[in-house]
């Protein structure tokens, strides 16, 4: 009676082993690739688009940081004139006081901005050339996906991950 038990759970056995088959999905490896990444592991960062990189905040992405005393213009209004282009001022011609051309901003209000020299601004020193790092991809261009979690490949569902049926 034992040895009949025996030689027919060795059946079932045999027979069980000989009905698996390798599951066609993933061919027996029990892992498919990534359809999110391709399984590439990484997917393209949405915040810089894929680049790496943004425009600088500071600079508006131009790389030169306005000066905060004539926001860029490189001019200020006209200390002796107020703008106006006219100033009262001593005529050596006439021998008195007199509105005429003003002779600090030859009649346009406007003089050379003293803070950055008529420049405008200066190299922003927040970014290098207008562009800063991205801090969501650390300048990658690319995240790790989150579906693989960076592996590339997901366990097959038609298999549970077995590799056969």
């Amino acid at each position: 009676m034992i040895l009949r038990s025996i030689l027919l759970l060795s059946f079932f056995h045999i027979f069980f082993i000989a009905c698996k088959s390798e599951c066609e999905t993933c061919k027996g490896k029990g892992k498919i690739t990534c359809k999110v990444c391709y399984g590439d592991g990484k997917n393209k960062c949405e915040e810089c688009e894929g680049v790496g990189e943004s425009d600088c905040l500071y600079c508006d992405g131009d790389g030169i940081e306005k000066c905060s005393t004539c926001y860029g213009s490189g001019k200020n209004t006209c200390s002796k004139c107020a703008g106006a282009g006219t100033a009262y001022d001593y005529d050596y011609s006439i021998s008195e006081y007199t509105y005429m051309t003003c002779n600090d901003c030859y009649g346009a209000g406007k003089e050379r901005c003293n803070s950055c020299m008529g420049s405008g601004g200066d190299n922003c020193i927040s970014c290098f050339s207008g562009k800063i790092k991205c801090d969501n991809c650390e300048g990658e261009g690319k995240t790790e996906c989150g579906t693989c979690i960076s592996q590339g490949e997901v366990k097959c569902a038609d298999c549970n991950g077995k590799g056969e049926y």
